[in-house]
């Protein structure tokens, strides 16, 4: 399924629907421990980690959102695979 990009409206924020389309995907391809921990290794190698600069939150997400668009993994191998984690 594809994900759509973040905006700077979406930084920053604890709660509402989809607020990290990216992490939600993968918890739905790769669910439990596994999908837990290809997150937290995708996190760190793309910082993805907010960290109050919102302008580059939205750049690094969006680069780590196009990767799987464009892969479009179907599993966690595949996402791992797709990520190089």
């Amino acid at each position: 399924m594809p994900v759509r990009n973040v905006t700077i409206e979406d930084c920053g924020r604890v709660e509402g629907e989809d607020i990290t389309p990216l992490y939600t995907a993968l918890k739905e391809v790769c669910p439990g421990l596994e999908g837990e921990a290809i997150w937290e290794k995708v996190r760190e190698k793309y910082n993805l980690g907010v960290a109050g600069d919102c302008n580059s939150w939205v750049t690094h997400m969006n680069h780590a959102i196009s990767i799987w668009n464009r892969s479009k993994p179907k599993d966690c191998v595949s996402v791992r695979t797709a990520y190089d984690v």
